[in-house]
């Protein structure tokens, strides 16, 4: 690292504050800040609320929302990527950790333009020596295939999750069965490992 002044926003609390310490003891010239998991979440467009599309339109959309889903922590960076400095994504060395970075470098865009870039810290422990060699070894951008893997599993959670949950409980209501049918690709085989666990 040189002598410009970095930015550099981790996705947890206490991933900053083992960072803090080292960019302290290497005198840098760097904000250390932190985000709490995702700062947005995919959404359905307009017109596509409850009762008002069929279920199979919902499962051809191929575009839907971005929407800030902590405002908080979206305006302390706003604030701090006012004062300047060039980006540092330090989030998680996964492919979850690269659509956190995302989405920082989204608000980053906003002050600084779409075509502003970002350095990557990659590392996969806290260890003080890894952390001095992640900032020694910066990458530039970041690994976009693991961005794309993780936006596909998004969106698709997304859209099979409206589809299926209203298609279930459209067609049980007429029976007035229940209330709600909730799907989702996780809470299925949540709920196979609980039924299992109880059949034991």
């Amino acid at each position: 690292m040189n002598a410009e002044k970095y930015i550099i926003v981790a996705e947890k609390a206490s991933v900053a504050k083992a960072i803090r310490s080292v960019v302290a003891a290497a005198r840098l010239n760097a904000a250390v800040a932190s985000v709490r998991g995702h700062l947005m979440e995919a959404d359905l467009p307009e017109g596509y609320e409850w009762g008002s599309k069929h279920p199979l339109e919902i499962m051809n959309l191929r575009h839907v929302l971005d929407r800030v889903s902590d405002d908080r922590t979206f305006d302390y960076l706003v604030g701090l990527f006012k004062e300047g400095g060039v980006l540092v994504v330090a989030t998680d060395n996964d492919s979850e950790g690269e659509l956190i970075g995302l989405e920082i470098l989204k608000v980053y865009r906003r002050l600084h333009g779409e075509d502003a870039g970002c350095l990557r810290m990659r590392f996969n422990s806290l260890e003080r020596r890894e952390l001095f060699a992640s900032l020694r070894n910066l990458e530039k951008g970041l690994n976009w295939r693991w961005v794309d893997k993780a936006r596909f599993r998004q969106v698709f959670d997304l859209i099979t999750g409206a589809a299926f949950t209203r298609l279930l409980t459209e067609s049980t209501r007429k029976k007035a069965l229940v209330r709600l049918i909730s799907w989702g690709s996780c809470q299925t085989p949540t709920l196979n490992f609980v039924v299992e666990r109880e059949r034991e």
